[in-house]
């Protein structure tokens, strides 16, 4: 019924497509970061910290059912890793 998919819609538990989907954007977001070379590794230690710190808190989150939080951090994570790539 309309009324179970808004129930399931409004409901703060995570949704496990959600969790699934956003477990594959860390590990595609640490694939990627493999890929970028020691010499831009070197350049820019802060970024890659940074990567590093949002996808150790996008798993945390997700430990802790934060679906939203979690993939927020992953996202970040990504861009910042797609913009090393360019």
């Amino acid at each position: 019924s309309a009324l179970v998919g808004k129930l399931s819609a409004d409901d703060s538990s995570a949704n496990p497509d959600q969790t699934a989907q956003t477990q594959n954007l860390i590990k595609y977001t640490e694939d990627l970061l493999k890929k970028v070379s020691p010499q831009q590794q070197e350049e820019h230690k802060d970024t890659i910290a940074q990567v590093s710190s949002f996808l150790a808190q996008a798993r945390q989150a997700l430990s802790t059912n934060d679906q939203v939080g979690a993939q927020t951090l992953a996202n970040k994570a990504k861009i910042l890793v797609d913009e090393l790539l360019k």
